[in-house]
C-alpha cells in the first residue's frame, strides 16, 4: 500500500503550487492552434482532397448520395476548422478575462488522479509504444511480401470477413469486456461513466466489424438500409457514404494523438481532461496511434501504388489494438492507487 501511494503521489501534480494557478501569460498553443485550424480550413476542399487521395473513393463514387453526402461531410468539416480556428484565437486574445472566470480556477484547482502525459525518453520508448511498433511492423511486412504469397493465403487474411477483420472484431469485443471490468476500479464516479460508454461504443464497433452477423447467418438487408448504404451491407458506418469512416478516423487523431498533445502543452487541459474522466494515452501510446493512423489509403498507396491492397483493415486492427492498450494503461494505473481517491 505504501508503494501505491508513493506512485500515486509521484503522478500527481500539486494543485495548491502558486506557480502552475497564477500565472497569466497567454500560452502561445493557443494562437499556434487557431493559425492551424484556420489553415487546414483553408485548405480542406473538396478539390484538394481529391487530388491528394483523400476521400477520394467517396468523392468520385459512382452513387450522387454518397457523393452528395461526402461534399456536406467536407463543408462541415471546414466550418469546424474555421470556428475552431476563431475559438482558439478569442482565448489567446482574452486569456486573462478568461483566466480568471470561476470556471477555469475551478478547473486549475482541481487535483488530477490520472499521469499527465510527458514526453520523455521513459514516457515515449514504453511499452505500450514497442507493442504497437511491432504490429506495425509485421502489417508492413505481410504488405511488402503479400505479392509473393498464393491468393489463398492472401484473401484469408484479408477478404470480407477474413482474418485481419475478425481479429478487429474480436479485438473490439476485448475492448468492450475490459472497459466494463474498468467500471469496478475506477476511483471516481466521472471514470465509471466514461468506461460505461467505452464499453457500449466498443460492443457497437464489434458488431459493426462483423455487420452483425449478416454473412454468417445469411440473412438479408432491408430494402431501407439498402438504399443509404454504399456497399448495401447491414450496418451503420457504410451508410450515408462513409461518414462514419470519416467521423471514426478524425475521432481516434482527435483522442488518440491531439488530446495527449494538449494534455502535454499546458497543465489546464490536464485537469480538464481528468475532471471529466478521460482517460489519456502515454507518449508512447499517442505515438503508436499516430502509426496506426498511417496507415491511410493515400499515403500508403503514394509509396506502394502498384498494388490493390485494403490497407484499412490494417489501420483498423492497429486502431483496435491501441484502443486495448490504452485500456490497460489506464486498468494498470488504477490498480496502484488507494480506493478512497
Amino acid at each position: 500500500m505504501e508503494t501505491a501511494k508513493k506512485n500515486h503521489t509521484s503522478d500527481v501534480v500539486d494543485a495548491s503550487n502558486p506557480k502552475l494557478l497564477s500565472t497569466k501569460k497567454r500560452p502561445t498553443v493557443f494562437l499556434f492552434f487557431a493559425f492551424l485550424f484556420i489553415f487546414v480550413g483553408y485548405l480542406l476542399t473538396a478539390q484538394n482532397l481529391v487530388h491528394f487521395g483523400v476521400m477520394k473513393t467517396s468523392l468520385t463514387h459512382e452513387l450522387p448520395r454518397v457523393r452528395h453526402i461526402a461534399i456536406l461531410t467536407v463543408t462541415f468539416f471546414r466550418l469546424a476548422m474555421f470556428l475552431l480556428g476563431i475559438c482558439f484565437g478569442l482565448i489567446f486574445l482574452f486569456w486573462k478575462k478568461i483566466y480568471s472566470l470561476n470556471l477555469i480556477q475551478t478547473i486549475l484547482k482541481h487535483q488530477p488522479i490520472y499521469p499527465r502525459t510527458t514526453f520523455t525518453v521513459k514516457t515515449i520508448f514504453n511499452r505500450s509504444f514497442f507493442i504497437i511498433l511491432a504490429l506495425a511492423c509485421a502489417s508492413l511486412l505481410f504488405i511488402l511480401y503479400s505479392p509473393y504469397l498464393s491468393n489463398t493465403i492472401s484473401d484469408k487474411i484479408m477478404k470480407e470477413d477474413g482474418i485481419a477483420e475478425w481479429l478487429t472484431a474480436l479485438t473490439f469485443l476485448f475492448c468492450s469486456v475490459i472497459a466494463a471490468a474498468n467500471i469496478f476500479i475506477s476511483p471516481r464516479i466521472q471514470y465509471k461513466i466514461t468506461f460505461l460508454l467505452f464499453s457500449l461504443l466498443f460492443f457497437l464497433c464489434f458488431g459493426e466489424e462483423i455487420s452483425w452477423g449478416q454473412r454468417i447467418f445469411g440473412f438479408a438487408s432491408p430494402e431501407a438500409i439498402k438504399n443509404i448504404n454504399a456497399q448495401e451491407e447491414f450496418n451503420l458506418h457504410n451508410s450515408f457514404g462513409y461518414l462514419a469512416d470519416h467521423l471514426f478516423f478524425i475521432a481516434i487523431f482527435s483522442y488518440g494523438c491531439v488530446m495527449p498533445l494538449l494534455s502535454l502543452t499546458h497543465e489546464f487541459w490536464h485537469r480538464l481532461f481528468d475532471k471529466l474522466g478521460i482517460p489519456i494515452a502515454s507518449a508512447g501510446l499517442a505515438i503508436g496511434f499516430f502509426i496506426s493512423l498511417l496507415f491511410y489509403d493515400p499515403i500508403f498507396f503514394f509509396f506502394f501504388h502498384q498494388w490493390a491492397f485494403r490497407i484499412a483493415e490494417i489501420r483498423e486492427l492497429l486502431i483496435s489494438a491501441s484502443l486495448l492498450i490504452l485500456l490497460f494503461e489506464a486498468r494498470n494505473f488504477f490498480a496502484t492507487i488507494q480506493p478512497s481517491h
